[in-house]
């Protein structure tokens, strides 16, 4: 049985519409491309840091690998232009996460990597953005109730429900 069937929603393109933020991001109105790389980058390293603290040092270079690709591609990226890049870099991340056993204690985690995740794809504008991300990823879209919109916001979600004997995942 799929462990993250709990993450399932009808389709990626209900969640993409349900979000609290534009979806025209980094064009107009939404947050700088500097404060998306910067949230990537923290939670690649978030992600990073519990697989291996998991002793799972393979899925935490993948994490790293494609955390520093999706940055790269955030960074490069110019408005009007595709999103294709980005598409592709995120559903490889999704998949790396996925391969993360998950256990009670940090289903919170995965929930909110996922969803954050997702969330930033949203602020790149494209027609197509919900149905390339369902066709090229496993991983189920995923709701939060509010989708961390810096490092600073990732960091206060995820803080609190970093358990007590993995301590070594805290952002610091």
């Amino acid at each position: 049985m799929n462990r993250r069937l709990f993450l399932t929603t009808a389709s990626a393109t209900a969640f993409l519409t349900a979000l609290p933020f534009s979806l025209t991001g980094c064009s107009t109105g939404g947050p700088s491309k500097a404060t998306l790389a910067g949230l990537a980058q923290t939670l690649g390293n978030a992600l990073a840091n519990l697989a291996t603290i998991l002793g799972k040092t393979d899925i935490a270079a993948e994490v790293t690998k494609y955390t520093a690709q999706l940055v790269a591609d955030i960074n490069n990226w110019v408005p009007g232009s595709t999103t294709q890049d980005i598409i592709l870099v995120i559903a490889d991340l999704e998949d790396a996460i996925n391969l993360i056993p998950v256990t009670p204690e940090i289903q919170g985690l995965i929930e909110l990597a996922l969803g954050t995740i997702q969330g930033i794809l949203a602020f790149f504008p494209s027609p197509t953005v919900a149905a390339a991300v369902q066709a090229r990823t496993k991983a189920p879209a995923v709701h939060l109730a509010q989708v961390p919109k810096n490092s600073s916001a990732f960091k206060h979600a995820w803080n609190p429900q970093v358990p007590a004997r993995l301590s070594g995942a805290l952002i610091q």
